[in-house]
């Protein structure tokens, strides 16, 4: 049956989706190559930062047998201050002894580690299939990359993408379980939030989020049986890295130290509230690109009421994503203001850019018709060249490499050919290559001592052959380990004998 008074429209003469206009093409191709280059010059440049070998150095002690959790009366500390999860998710790198290679595998990794959630996200909310799914899966990287925090991710090894990662598995999981109405998906959505507590505490409330979003959904009946896998899987998860690592290991370096790891803002003489300020200020300003395209795609929904809404689908893993976000806000506003955190522990805004995702697609997959699709793509296009330039820009912060960067394999020529006698304080992963032997990580020193809990000098002396060499290559953090091998001053007024 046809209304009299609307066009006879069949699919062959319906207008494009907006995601196949000229100008979203333009902006796709635009935005894409310079997050190419961008990937390109990152994997140049992950071997040679100094933080990236000191955190696989974990992973590398675990593929040879040595530990990577020390207890403080222990000199050789790697400084792993969090869950096992992640060294076993990068022990594949471990496998070989170059460490360009291995750097670059975890370069590579990052990269899929990053990337993952936002797939999984949008395959599981049902608005992006087949190649569609490939192409929303690069806009989200292109539009992270424009993001400083999340830009990073791309040149830094680090806990939080693992931890996002597991993460959203779990919650797409749980969110699977009420769409097909099978139970056995609650196993794989514990064992999601199980193991990302497990890759970094801040994971703790997705045990208090999924729950919640369950009973907000009209799934009571699930919630019950959710929480007895989070006891089965939590216990049998946690009691397996007790007894593996060390219950008391694992205590002192992934509770203990952060507990006692000081506000930086006490140390400073700042308040809490300007302290708040500056890091939310910091987060709005990092995530513009996404603010500005949600602000549009808003005001377009506002315009377009005859615009298909959000499928049910969709909506109800938005809203998950939503409330986990709101869940970890607290513990993600605090992680920032204590020593040595930075905003990426504001996990909320990796969820929040989850959730937009899955809006942004949703509307850029309706047709376009008219000026307002034109505009809606051209703003997009703009969105993705802004992204792809502010990631450029970043790169200020240390020089990018174009040419694949191989110091470390001097390095590590250095080292076999002088064990027991070179000590590379931010680099204990040549020694643990070279020597099977764990030497004090500089940080991890640092951190010891700004917690309180500062081994015994002559503990870090004797986990360092003596008169070994001191290797700092800069631009090392800090060289906090030097004090403690530097021969103390002669008295002004020795004693008589």
């Amino acid at each position: 049956m046809v209304k009299w008074g609307l066009p006879l429209m069949n699919a062959a003469s319906a207008p494009p989706p907006i995601i196949r206009t000229a100008w979203f093409r333009a902006g796709l191709v635009v935005g894409g190559a310079g997050w190419l280059a961008l990937v390109w010059s990152a994997l140049c440049t992950v071997p040679g930062v100094p933080w990236n070998p000191a955190r696989l150095s974990a992973s590398f002690a675990l593929a040879r047998g040595l530990p990577f959790y020390a207890l403080r009366d222990s000199g050789a500390h790697l400084g792993w201050f969090y869950g096992p999860v992640t060294p076993l998710w990068y022990l594949p790198v471990a496998l070989t002894d170059n460490p360009t290679l291995a750097l670059v595998l975890a370069g590579v990794i990052n990269l899929v580690t990053m990337l993952a959630p936002f797939a999984l996200v949008l395959a599981a909310a049902g608005v992006a299939r087949g190649r569609a799914l490939g192409g929303a899966t690069l806009v989200a990287g292109v539009l992270l990359a424009g993001d400083h925090t999340h830009w990073a991710a791309y040149y830094f090894v680090h806990v939080d993408i693992v931890c996002l990662a597991l993460g959203a598995a779990g919650c797409v999981a749980l969110h699977r379980a009420t769409v097909t109405g099978n139970a056995r998906w609650l196993h794989a959505a514990a064992l999601g939030a199980v193991l990302a507590f497990w890759a970094k505490v801040l994971a703790l409330p997705l045990f208090l989020a999924m729950p919640w979003w369950l009973w907000r959904e009209g799934r009571g009946r699930l919630v019950r049986p959710l929480l007895f896998w989070f006891l089965v899987y939590g216990g049998a998860v946690s009691a397996g890295f007790f007894a593996w690592f060390g219950t008391e290991e694992i205590l002192f370096n992934v509770w203990l130290i952060h507990a006692r790891n000081p506000f930086y803002l006490w140390a400073q003489g700042d308040r809490l509230p300007g302290a708040l300020v500056e890091h939310l200020g910091l987060a709005v300003a990092f995530a513009a690109v996404w603010i500005a395209l949600a602000g549009w795609a808003w005001c377009d929904a506002r315009q377009d009421r005859d615009a298909p809404k959000l499928p049910e689908r969709a909506g109800s893993l938005v809203r998950l994503l939503c409330w986990v976000a709101l869940a970890e806000l607290p513990l993600g506003m605090i992680a920032p203001l204590k020593s040595g955190g930075t905003l990426g522990s504001l996990h909320s805004v990796s969820w929040l850019f989850m959730a937009a995702m899955v809006w942004f697609w949703h509307r850029w997959s309706r047709p376009a018709r008219g000026w307002g699709g034109g505009l809606t793509a051209g703003v997009f296009a703009l969105a993705m060249v802004v992204s792809a330039v502010r990631a450029q820009w970043d790169t200020r912060e240390f020089p990018g490499e174009w040419k694949l960067y191989r110091g470390l394999e001097a390095d590590l020529a250095q080292a076999r050919e002088n064990q027991g006698k070179i000590y590379f304080p931010w680099n204990p992963m040549l020694t643990i290559i070279s020597e099977r032997r764990v030497y004090p990580l500089d940080d991890a020193l640092y951190c010891l001592a700004l917690a309180g809990l500062e081994p015994p000098p002559e503990k870090i002396r004797a986990a360092v052959p003596p008169g070994a060499l001191m290797v700092y290559h800069e631009n090392a953090q800090s060289h906090f380990a030097a004090r403690y091998f530097v021969p103390p001053p002669a008295a002004a007024n020795p004693p008589k004998p």
